[in-house]
């Protein structure tokens, strides 16, 4: 259980105030929140600080986005989708540009 739970410190992002995803080579945070960003609050982990601030992200996200939840949140959709170009193959092709 120790392990999970520095495993999860690591994934914590104060600036997001969730968890979100490393690069596993450079070990950066994304700053990405996603649908797995909310998983901690099924595994029991973190702080209550950090669970209340994960509702909270959970919130903001309820009054921005038609579905619950998205793999991604939308303004950080639309900026992902900007960084890699209009028209190239990849994951901007999945997000829909009617969803983002």
């Amino acid at each position: 259980m120790t392990l999970s739970e520095t495993g999860m410190d690591w994934l914590w992002n104060e600036a997001a105030g969730t968890y979100c995803s490393r690069d596993a080579t450079t070990e950066e945070s994304s700053g990405l929140v996603t649908n797995a960003s909310f998983l901690a609050l099924y595994a029991g982990v973190g702080s209550a600080a950090q669970r209340a601030r994960l509702i909270a992200a959970l919130e903001r996200i309820a009054g921005s986005a038609s579905d619950l939840i998205p793999s991604l949140e939308a303004a950080a959709a639309r900026m992902f989708t900007s960084a890699i170009g209009a028209g190239r193959s990849g994951t901007a092709g999945h997000l829909g540009k009617d969803r983002v």
